[in-house]
């Protein structure tokens, strides 16, 4: 789990990591991580914390949006902000993440037994 921002050393990670990535609020760029995660054969995910009365759509970020703040002293602001989800979206997060471990470290031992049973 990382701030965006945070200097992941990726390739050292073991084939099943899991990436979950925290923007604050008004600045979010999820393909800049997210792209070298994928790349270095890990899962990413991510979570944008914005403002629960956000009414106008904006509080949901595709992968491939980004959510900046116009102004240099408004993306100042952004990154100077302490990201901190909701515990409960945090741990369901955090059970999904287990959850797909798990599924992939299944996965990679089916797939070493059927190797050693062709050797």
């Amino acid at each position: 789990m990382m701030g965006h921002g945070t200097d992941g050393n990726f390739p050292s990670l073991s084939s099943c990591s899991q990436l979950l990535e925290l923007f604050p609020y008004n600045y979010a760029i999820p393909f800049y991580f997210g792209s070298l995660a994928v790349q270095s054969g890990l899962s990413h995910s991510y979570m944008y914390l914005a403002y629960d009365d956000d009414t106008n759509g904006s509080n949901v970020v595709m992968p491939w949006e980004t959510r900046l703040s116009q102004t240099l002293d408004g993306r100042t602001v952004a990154r100077n902000v302490s990201p901190c989800p909701e515990v409960d979206t945090m741990v369901d997060a955090v059970v999904e993440l287990i959850h797909d471990w798990h599924s992939c470290c299944t996965r990679n031992s089916q797939q070493q037994i059927l190797h050693d049973n062709v050797l």
